[in-house]
């Protein structure tokens, strides 16, 4: 199960390094988990972040469930 800390850890750490690439605009996190991972999936609701169709290695995988947040970056 995921903590909420490690989540908001890992956007503040996105937001950081998205800062530092991309001069301050606004960028996407994106994450999977699995169909079976309820309270994950509320979690990630809870914050903001929609489903989405499975991107990358995940569009096969009949379990992957995707989410995505659109990160507003500070410049």
């Amino acid at each position: 199960m995921v903590s909420p800390c490690l989540a908001l850890a890992a956007e503040t750490r996105a937001r950081r390094r998205s800062n530092c690439l991309h001069g301050g605009q606004q960028q996407t996190a994106r994450l999977e988990t699995g169909n079976r991972q309820l309270p994950a999936m509320a979690l990630y609701r809870a914050h903001g972040y929609r489903e989405i169709e499975p991107f990358g290695l995940y569009q096969s995988d009949p379990l992957s469930v995707c989410f995505e947040k659109r990160l507003r970056i500070q410049s």
